[in-house]
């Protein structure tokens, strides 16, 4: 298998019942976990005038407010990207624009990032997702708070990994520059068993490739600790293209000592639903560079 071959549909074989294990880019995400139960953080964002307190009541249930406020009270997943090292998302259920949050937290240093995403907030392209970053950190009981931040960075420009989905499915994802992102060529064929579900993801791909061929789309990295990153990648060019289709934001936490990550995507699915899942991925850091990094930049005139 290599990812320049994709093959829509394949069932994965499972040695243990007549079943296909399940595909789709969740088959190698990490398990939740519950260690952010009983925890409260004090959450100091640069850009924001008042501190926003944030409790989880259990593993699934956070209460959150500012100052002198109520507390509001939503659900909440966390996953793990390393020790003390936390990936944490929750949708604001009263908020419209749909709002999503996703903290990167790290205990050891204290430091976190904040990716407030919306949903909706352009008219003339409703599935795109905007975000900002909030840098900033969390104070312990009887300290100050570190001025150290997470920062943006480019130290992972110019290189390339080989994710691994599940056993079928591959992606090169270039980090071709700061702030954007190609994905590997891959010619991507049906599987003769394919469902009706696969049949009309493979219509969209190919009714697609000749207004967008290649997929390039705005990307920003952030620092996490020494081999963590987070990184952002938000289907902008697909939408505009193809205002039907596209508009998400990946959101990455990688290790890149393990070179596997948890990341979250956030956005509508093709039957409109809104999608807020962990997914994850195995991988391999490339040295053979892919035809699409060759490619003039942009691909897309901007707009």
């Amino acid at each position: 298998m290599s990812y320049r071959e994709r093959v829509i549909g394949r069932e994965i074989f499972n040695p243990v019942s007549s079943v296909p294990c399940p595909g789709g880019m969740k088959q190698y995400r990490v398990a939740s976990t519950c260690e952010m139960a009983g925890k409260t953080l004090n959450l100091h964002l640069d850009g924001m005038e008042k501190p926003v307190c944030v409790h989880f009541l259990d593993a699934e249930n956070l209460l959150w407010g500012f100052p002198g406020q109520g507390m509001r009270w939503e659900t909440y997943e966390a996953a793990k990207g390393d020790e003390r090292l936390y990936l944490i998302k929750f949708l604001l259920a009263q908020s419209s624009p749909l709002t999503e949050i996703t903290l990167a937290v790290d205990e050891e240093s204290t430091r976190v990032t904040c990716v407030r995403a919306t949903l909706g907030s352009d008219r003339a392209h409703p599935r795109l997702v905007e975000s900002r970053v909030y840098f900033g950190a969390f104070r312990l009981p009887h300290e100050d708070v570190t001025e150290s931040r997470h920062a943006f960075t480019e130290e992972l420009t110019g290189k390339r990994i080989i994710w691994r989905y599940n056993p079928n499915d591959e992606v090169m994802h270039c980090f071709c520059g700061k702030d954007f992102f190609r994905l590997g060529h891959a010619e991507r064929t049906l599987a003769e068993n394919a469902s009706e579900e696969a049949r009309a993801r493979y219509r969209l791909f190919q009714e697609r490739k000749g207004v967008y061929p290649v997929y390039e789309e705005p990307a920003y990295y952030i620092r996490l600790r020494e081999g963590f990153y987070l990184y952002s990648v938000t289907e902008r060019n697909l939408n505009r293209l193809l205002p039907q289709q596209g508009g998400s934001q990946l959101l990455i936490l990688l290790n890149a000592h393990r070179v596997r990550y948890i990341g979250r995507v956030f956005g509508y699915r093709a039957d409109g639903t809104v999608e807020n899942d962990f997914i994850g991925a195995i991988g391999k850091f490339s040295s053979e560079p892919d035809e699409v990094e060759a490619l003039p930049f942009p691909v897309y005139t901007p707009e």
